[in-house]
């Protein structure tokens, strides 16, 4: 379950503190479902990835869960594009900044206060990066980023000052997805058409060993049959063939038994 894996992942890194553990949670909405995965697992799974295809030869430890590591994920070759990165000092322009945030899947709002979700006041920039357990404040000055603070959402409290800050994307979809302006839903359901094709998360382990708990299998096999009820209710639906026509079989976006 994710509440083990997690429990895991926490006791590994207490056991060695120089492991890079990475936690890789699933979705957390049903399959063909109209509703899209939140920017707060996306952003996890895209800080997951991203972490995985830089680590170099560093040792590794994944923990996930049958349905998770079932959903097939964006290309690699994506995720050396994905994101960007900010540093004291460095130049900003604020117009740039907006598009590669928006393109990058975060939602601008006036108070942030969850993953995905950023705001411009003035000579201030709050973001709540993906992956991260609290958002941050940039100031900027004449052009150029003058410091970077961690903050409290609540009390508004700085909690740490940091050089660099990581902003990976909080969708899985690529950035030409949001081009259109469209406020789509859903529209992860259909990943794989963005896509030439898309990896598994096995794909980023090529040479690991994979360890699996007892009762994983029977998760996994729970996993299978709702798949399998979400789509045969999905093209059966009412709204005809045109409906039906929409909704891509299992395989393009998850793993099949074998």
């Amino acid at each position: 379950s994710e509440r083990r894996a997690e429990a895991l992942g926490c006791l590994a890194a207490r056991l060695d503190p120089d492991l890079l553990v990475v936690p890789f949670p699933p979705w957390d909405c049903l399959p063909y479902e109209r509703a899209s995965p939140s920017s707060e697992v996306m952003g996890r799974r895209m800080a997951a990835l991203r972490c995985l295809a830089g680590r170099g030869d560093a040792p590794c430890l994944v923990i996930s869960t049958p349905d998770a590591l079932l959903q097939r994920v964006p290309p690699r070759q994506r995720l050396a594009q994905a994101g960007l990165e900010l540093a004291v000092g460095d130049a900003i322009d604020l117009e740039v900044l907006g598009t590669d945030l928006r393109r990058a899947g975060y939602e601008f709002d006036e108070r942030v206060d969850e993953v995905g979700e950023c705001a411009v006041r003035g000579q201030v920039i709050d973001v709540f990066p993906a992956g991260a357990a609290k958002p941050f404040r940039l100031e900027h000055e004449e052009g150029r980023i003058m410091v970077i603070r961690a903050y409290d959402p609540v009390s508004q409290r700085t909690e740490e000052v940091v050089e660099r800050l990581r902003l990976d994307p909080v969708t899985e979809l690529p950035p030409g997805a949001f081009d259109d302006g469209a406020d789509e839903r859903g529209r992860e359901h259909a990943l794989p058409t963005f896509y030439p094709s898309l990896d598994t998360l096995l794909d980023h382990l090529p040479d690991g060993g994979v360890l699996i708990e007892p009762k994983a299998k029977g998760r996994a096999e729970a996993a299978f049959e709702q798949l399998a009820g979400a789509y045969e209710s999905r093209t059966t639906m009412p709204g005809g063939d045109e409906a039906s026509s929409q909704v891509l079989p299992p395989e393009r976006l998850y793993l099949g038994r074998d």
